[in-house]
């Protein structure tokens, strides 16, 4: 974009207005146009953050959940191996976020009492919880 338009001041019917050319009304139009679609797809982008953010959230807590209640079978367990890899996944994705992707919503993501609370669920051959059951 070079050179800046020249705007001519005129005066219809008492107001004071300014005239550009064709051409350079056709340039102000295309870049309206083009600033528009950036807005558009940075809004779709945002959207695509948002979303990845809220599915961090419910996956790092199940993820960390799995790996409390978890009755490992010894070396070589694949859920442990499942559950520190998908640990590390929601974490390298946390990294990967811009910080204005990362704010939470005051929003429940789910119902009260549509799950435990993490760390509370009991197990068959669980020990009873401190104070008894």
């Amino acid at each position: 974009m070079g050179d800046a338009p020249e705007a001519r001041r005129i005066v219809v019917d008492g107001e004071e207005l300014f005239a550009i050319s064709g051409t350079d009304l056709a340039r102000f139009m295309a870049i309206r146009r083009q600033v528009g679609g950036q807005s558009d797809r940075i809004r779709a982008l945002m959207s695509s953050v948002a979303r990845l953010t809220e599915t961090l959230d419910v996956l790092g807590p199940l993820f960390a959940e799995l790996a409390g209640v978890h009755v490992c079978e010894g070396a070589g367990c694949r859920l442990c191996a499942l559950v520190a890899d998908g640990l590390g996944q929601v974490e390298t994705a946390r990294r990967a976020l811009p910080r204005s992707g990362r704010a939470r919503s005051a929003a429940p993501r789910r119902p009260p009492g549509d799950h435990p609370p993490p760390g509370s669920a009991r197990h068959p051959g669980d020990p009873p919880p401190p104070g008894g059951d």
